[in-house]
């Protein structure tokens, strides 16, 4: 699926109603029934992502007074900002990558998990390093080339 900006400049570069081809872009969104791959940001917890505390892990009350995980708060670092900055940068329409590397438990996957938070009202999804079990990469249901892809 073009972003809205791409149907834009399509629009303008060919002379056509902008308005007519958005409403053609979110008509065609909405239909879409297939899911991509993982699930919405907001529907994770972060240990599910193996998202831990550096030492030992702090329980808290829950509903049913078994206790829940808790992360310690977090301490926003260079590497962090790095991070936050590409998931705005993306969010924003401009791609790339960012490769974090560092020893056990010194706070690379926490760094990633509070870098996706802000993109979770907007809907997108992420899944488990892990995934897909499935044996093939996520990637596949993914039509474009070049800069301009969509997956799902």
């Amino acid at each position: 699926m073009p972003s809205a900006k791409t149907v834009q400049a399509l629009a303008t570069a060919l002379r056509l109603p902008a308005d007519e081809l958005l409403e053609l872009r979110w008509t065609a969104d909405a239909a879409r029934t297939e899911e991509g791959p993982g699930r919405p940001v907001k529907e994770w917890e972060p240990h599910d992502l193996e998202v831990h505390p550096a030492g030992y892990s702090t329980l808290a009350p829950d509903s049913t007074g078994a206790g829940m995980r808790v992360l310690p708060g977090y301490v926003r670092r260079a590497h962090g900002q790095v991070l936050e900055s590409a998931a705005r940068d993306a969010a924003a329409g401009r791609s790339g990558i960012v490769v974090l590397v560092g020893s056990s438990s010194t706070g690379e996957t926490r760094a990633c998990w509070e870098a996706v938070q802000p993109l979770a009202g907007h809907g997108w999804q992420l899944w488990h390093p892990f995934d897909p079990t499935r044996p093939r990469p996520p990637w596949t249901n993914c039509t474009g080339s070049g800069r301009e892809r969509s997956c799902g």
